[in-house]
C-alpha cells in the first residue's frame, strides 16, 4: 500500500493511504481524491423512503369480477318456534315431540286428528280451546296456550298450573298439579291420582270458577 502525505492543517506525516495519521488523526486518502473534495451537501443522496419500488400490473379485468357469496335461502330456513302445552318449552323447527319433557307436539284440529277425535274447551267468558286426543294441556293462569292463560289470568283462586287434561278416545284425563284451591269433576275433589271421565264433563279449578270440555 502506497504511502501518502497527510496535508490535513499542515501535517506533512507521510502515512498508507487510507489510515489514521498518528498526529492529526485524520484519514490519509491519495492525492487525487484530495484534490477533489466532495462534501455530503454535494451528493445527490435519495432516502429510502423515496425510492420507487417497481409494482406488478394489475389486471383489471380480474380486479373488476365481483365475488359470488354463498347467501342462505329463506325458504330452506325453519322458524318455527312450537311451545309445548305440557311444560312451555319454546321448541324450535317442527320436531315431533318436545325437547324437554317429550310431550307431542306439531297440535292439529280434531279433523286432522288421526282417530277424528277431539272436543272443545270452553274457558270462564265464552273463550273456548280445542283439546286433540293424546295432547296433554295445562289449564292455569300461566298455561303454556295463550287462550287458556288470558281467559283465567285474572281469577286469583286459579293456580298458575291448576289442572292437567288430555283427551283419550271419548274420555278426558285430569289431574290436579298441586293447586291451591283444589280440582273437582262431579263436585268431588281429585287427590293425587288422575281420574276419567266421559264426554261432556264439568271442572272445578277450585270451587268458583268452571270449566266445561264437551
Amino acid at each position: 500500500m502506497a504511502d501518502v502525505m497527510c496535508r490535513t492543517g499542515g501535517c506533512e506525516t507521510m502515512v498508507p493511504v487510507g489510515t489514521m495519521c498518528p498526529v492529526c488523526f485524520q484519514i490519509a486518502v491519495s492525492e487525487q481524491i484530495a484534490a477533489f473534495p466532495v462534501s455530503i451537501e454535494d451528493m445527490d443522496v435519495t432516502s429510502s423512503s423515496e425510492v420507487e419500488v417497481p409494482t406488478a400490473p394489475i389486471d383489471q379485468s380480474v380486479a373488476d369480477e365481483s365475488v359470488a357469496l354463498p347467501t342462505a335461502n329463506p325458504a330452506n330456513l325453519d322458524r318455527t318456534v312450537q311451545p309445548c302445552v305440557v311444560c312451555g318449552e319454546q321448541n324450535p323447527g317442527a320436531g315431533p315431540s318436545c325437547a324437554v319433557c317429550g310431550s307431542p307436539l306439531n297440535r292439529t284440529s280434531s279433523a286432522e286428528s288421526p282417530t277424528g277425535n277431539g272436543c272443545s274447551v270452553i274457558l270462564p267468558g265464552g273463550t273456548s280451546f280445542e283439546l286433540t286426543e293424546g295432547q296433554p294441556v295445562i289449564l292455569g293462569r300461566e298455561s303454556p296456550v295463550a287462550v287458556i292463560a288470558g281467559a283465567l289470568a285474572a281469577l286469583d283462586t286459579v293456580s298458575r298450573r291448576h289442572a292437567l287434561v288430555t283427551l283419550v278416545g271419548h274420555q278426558v284425563e285430569l289431574s290436579d298439579m298441586g293447586s291451591a284451591n283444589g280440582t273437582f269433576v262431579d263436585s268431588r275433589q281429585l287427590g293425587s291420582v288422575s281420574v276419567k271421565r266421559s264426554l261432556p264433563v264439568k271442572v272445578g279449578l277450585g270451587r268458583s270458577v268452571e270449566v266445561e270440555i264437551r
